[in-house]
């Protein structure tokens, strides 16, 4: 057997073990010895105790030739002396051969010791190298399989958001787990014409928010796929710039969020060359970051066309209030809460006076006018905690939790007066006299139940329109009357 210990970078690694059936190779190799009437022996230690082989049973002649050979850890002694037959043939004569002999088959033994042992070393060597591969391999592969579960988890947590708002910790979160070591910032296309605004950001040092308009950025300005800036790569866009006030060896990437042609945001990561500190590292992260873009793209697209359905559902388009769907959703849970903690809500129904006439003379153009503007007004005066919707034709209410009927007497006469001091245009008319009319109710006092509430506003409301319009007037208690069962009845 031959054993030999494998060490990588001067750390053993373990053994490669490599047998040879020395009889067998010993015989073919003396092959041609045997047929010129020699014999050959090999013994182990300079003893001569053991032997490896011999040619024939003979013992050794006076006229032999001996070698020592060191062989790794042992010592090997090799014979050869002419046969019985041979001698009594030649004698003395053949001694010069015999040497020749001998130093064949010793150069012969020798050089097969040797080419096994390149052998062996250049497999070790192959094996070695296919061990790394296949480490690196797995190593690459792990990543990829944490990359793309990490992806999965970071698509379910925006999707599960209630908003696109409520989505930024997800997205933060996941950010920095799949950049680790690198500061980014997530902009998203704002309100303002060609303007981005700070979303989220993950990392250390992070700025506060700001925005920017898309041409302070090379990527969204030239139009390309992403733009690295910084160290090898030139001075960074001009948003980094207002960003980071002190210069860095650092290399910037920005990176636009697009969907069918139209900028959702932009992704900036500081620190880039952490990605990527290789040519090689250099694509496989750009590989890598495309899909996160296209993962990020395809969430913000899908979360934000699901809150504009939400919005489509929940409010008039006219006022931009909430809609009468909405308002019987949100008053019955604002009720329930108000019961367990033994808190009042206020509701203030309101009503357009006169607003067919508006109509008549000034067209449904100009009534849709008159809506929007009490609808703006409407939305100066309510808390974030209230709820104001457009309940139905000219009519609206407000939902005000937590609110008394004194105090909410008060706001409802202060939109009172604010609507009768609007001025308004219409077909380059000035539109005066324009009034409404306001009823006031109160959980518990007058009604336990958002049918029962919603008719004693109607009717305080109904009230003040028969009392001449232009006021206020407070619901009735009436605890004993009987629950309407819908909305519909209400108004039949």
């Amino acid at each position: 057997y031959l054993i030999l210990p494998v060490f990588k970078d001067k750390v053993f690694s373990g053994y490669i073990v490599a047998s040879a059936h020395i009889d067998i190779m010993l015989r073919d190799i003396l092959k041609e010895v045997q047929l010129s009437k020699f014999e050959v022996a090999f013994f182990e230690g300079k003893n001569q105790k053991r032997s490896f082989f011999k040619s024939s049973d003979e013992l050794p002649k006076s006229i032999s030739s001996m070698r020592e050979i060191p062989f790794y850890n042992s010592l090997w002694v090799v014979k050869v002396w002419p046969s019985t037959e041979l001698f009594n043939k030649y004698g003395f004569t053949l001694l010069s051969k015999l040497i020749v002999i001998a130093g064949i088959i010793l150069a012969l033994f020798l050089f097969s010791a040797i080419r096994a042992r390149q052998i062996i070393n250049r497999q070790a060597l192959m094996l070695q190298k296919t061990q790394d591969t296949l480490k690196e391999q797995l190593g690459e592969s792990s990543r990829h399989a944490k990359e793309l579960r990490l992806l999965k988890e970071m698509t379910d947590a925006i999707q599960w958001s209630p908003s696109l708002s409520d989505a930024n910790v997800a997205i933060a979160t996941y950010c920095a787990l799949l950049l680790p070591g690198t500061t980014g910032l997530l902009y998203l296309a704002s309100d303002l014409e060609q303007g981005l605004a700070q979303f989220t950001s993950w990392g250390m040092a992070t700025p506060k928010a700001h925005s920017f308009p898309f041409s302070n950025c090379t990527a969204l300005e030239k139009n390309l796929l992403n733009s690295l800036s910084g160290r090898d790569y030139g001075e960074g866009c001009q948003h980094l710039q207002t960003l980071y006030l002190t210069k860095s060896q650092s290399v910037n990437l920005c990176w636009p969020i697009i969907d069918q042609g139209e900028t959702l945001g932009l992704l900036s990561i500081r620190d880039y060359h952490k990605l990527s500190p290789t040519d090689a590292d250099h694509k496989k992260a750009l590989l890598f970051l495309e899909t996160l873009v296209n993962q990020l793209s395809l969430s913000i697209s899908a979360i934000k066309m699901r809150d504009l359905l939400k919005d489509q559902a929940t409010r008039d388009p006219l006022t931009n209030l909430f809609n009468r769907r909405y308002l019987e959703e949100t008053l019955q849970r604002e009720l329930h809460r108000a019961e367990r903690h033994s808190t009042p809500v206020s509701i203030i129904m309101i009503d357009i006076d006169h607003f067919k006439n508006v109509n008549d003379t000034y067209g449904h153009d100009g009534g849709d006018e008159v809506l929007a503007k009490i609808g703006s007004l409407l939305q100066k005066y309510y808390r974030k905690s209230d709820i104001a919707c457009r309940f139905g034709g000219e009519e609206f209410i407000l939902v005000l939790p937590e609110m008394s009927l004194d105090i909410a007497l008060e706001r409802a006469e202060i939109i009172r007066l604010a609507a009768e001091s609007l001025c308004l245009t219409l077909h380059g008319q000035e539109m005066k006299g324009l009034t409404i009319s306001l009823g006031v109710a109160t959980y518990p006092q007058h009604g336990t139940s958002m049918e029962a509430l919603i008719s004693a506003a109607d009717k305080a409301l109904y009230r003040a329109k028969s009392l001449g319009r232009n006021r206020v007037e407070v619901a009735q208690s009436d605890l004993s009357a009987p629950k309407v069962s819908s909305l519909e009845a209400i108004l039949s």
